[in-house]
């Protein structure tokens, strides 16, 4: 994965929220305005936090996993594994309509999830960074442990039958 330097990053004071500071994070360049705008998140800066938390570097990475919290976006990504698809066969395979497929894929291709290449009136999508996969690997792991762990709770919970 490609990190945006700290240039790129762009924190703006935009308001006050219960007297605290509230920034716009927004990550350039972007290839459009209208992309630009999809991109931004507000930050809240609390008092509790200290500075370092608000890192280029923490922020980037909250905008990485923020990226990787949603549904349709990780469906994307798992539909991407065995190799470059069109738009018309990703939505086949995730059954979502193409506005919000394009949304989603607009975000991924942003954070460099995913890019895109051009043939002829088609649009392929694919995986530049496989390591991506390891990662999700790695958290399903985590989950599913997690997932067992809770199941074998709730079993010495339910009452016994007899």
């Amino acid at each position: 994965m490609q990190i945006p330097s700290a240039e790129s990053l762009i924190f703006t004071p935009v308001t006050t929220y219960s007297y605290l500071p509230v920034y716009e994070l927004s990550i350039y360049p972007a290839v459009s305005k209208w992309q630009r705008y999809r991109t931004k998140s507000y930050i809240f800066e609390y008092s509790n936090i200290t500075k370092p938390m608000n890192s280029p570097l923490h922020l980037y990475k909250a905008e990485f996993f923020k990226t990787l919290g949603h549904s349709v976006r990780l469906a994307i990504l798992d539909a991407l594994r065995d190799g470059p698809l069109s738009v018309t066969e990703l939505q086949a395979v995730i059954q979502a309509d193409q506005s919000i497929l394009s949304q989603h894929l607009a975000k991924l291709r942003v954070m460099k999830f995913v890019s895109s290449r051009r043939e002829r009136t088609t649009i392929y999508y694919d995986v530049p960074d496989r390591e991506i996969y390891q990662f999700l690997d790695l958290a399903k792991n985590i989950y599913v442990r997690q997932l067992r762990q809770s199941e074998e709770m709730l079993k010495e919970l339910a009452p016994s039958e007899e």
